[in-house]
């Protein structure tokens, strides 16, 4: 699927999770994938700012939870160049299991982003590149 301008998408990143995901909507509204990266938990900096650090990963889970993973090939291509360690290698590897046996119990997304995303209200706001 690709984005084009209108999609509406809430991105959802809780503190201490190893993931983060965005539920996108198309210009209707109408809810048609979530997409997951795999992301090491968020930082708070000194200045105020958060670090965090994308693991390649990616999990694409259309509202009726079939989903496909995406790079591979980029985590095993960041270990094998030695861009990450071994343990951040294992530790994303664990993680989309964890989301991908989420999926097959049907237990996706967490109970915390199922009520994140009844409070927060669909606004339309647009960037531009």
């Amino acid at each position: 699927m690709v984005l084009t301008l209108g999609f509406q998408i809430v991105y959802f990143k809780l503190m201490r999770k190893w993931f983060a995901i965005g539920k996108i909507r198309d210009t209707q509204g109408k809810h048609v994938r979530y997409y997951c990266d795999i992301v090491t938990p968020p930082r708070l900096l000194e200045d105020s700012g958060v670090e965090l650090t994308d693991l390649f990963l990616d999990l694409w889970a259309s509202p009726d939870l079939k989903c496909k993973v995406l790079d591979q090939e980029e985590l095993e291509n960041a270990y094998s160049t030695c861009w990450i360690t071994k343990q951040l290698y294992e530790k994303a590897k664990n993680e989309l299991n964890k989301l991908l046996n989420a999926v097959k119990q049907r237990k996706f997304p967490t109970c915390h982003i199922k009520h994140l995303d009844e409070i927060i209200p669909i606004k339309r706001s647009y960037i531009s590149f």
